[in-house]
């Protein structure tokens, strides 16, 4: 298993928080080099997309509760990253630093 540990997002400034896509993921290659990396919103999608079973992205909220991301698809056709609902907030990808 590959596990990436998404700490901080990136959206863009001029739209609305609402209605904007998360654009770049800052993560930590826990399984990889150890370093913190930033990939595009597609780069993460396809990463994932590539091995469902063995490519996991997650959040940690301050208690260490995680929750792992799952590609989804909008009505637009446009893929992203969301968390798996677990009722627990402060682990979704939108309770993330921004950079």
């Amino acid at each position: 298993m590959i596990r990436r540990q998404i700490i901080e997002i990136h959206k863009p400034f001029s739209a609305p928080e609402h209605h904007s896509a998360i654009e770049q993921y800052k993560y930590i290659a826990l399984d990889e080099d150890g370093l913190v990396h930033i990939a595009l919103r597609m780069n993460m999608v396809n990463w994932i997309n590539q091995d469902p079973i063995n490519n996991v992205a997650f959040v940690m909220d301050r208690r260490r509760e995680t929750a792992p991301c799952v590609v989804e698809e909008s009505p637009a056709g446009n893929y992203y990253l969301k968390t798996r609902p677990d009722g627990i907030i402060a682990d979704n990808l939108l309770s993330l630093p921004r950079f």
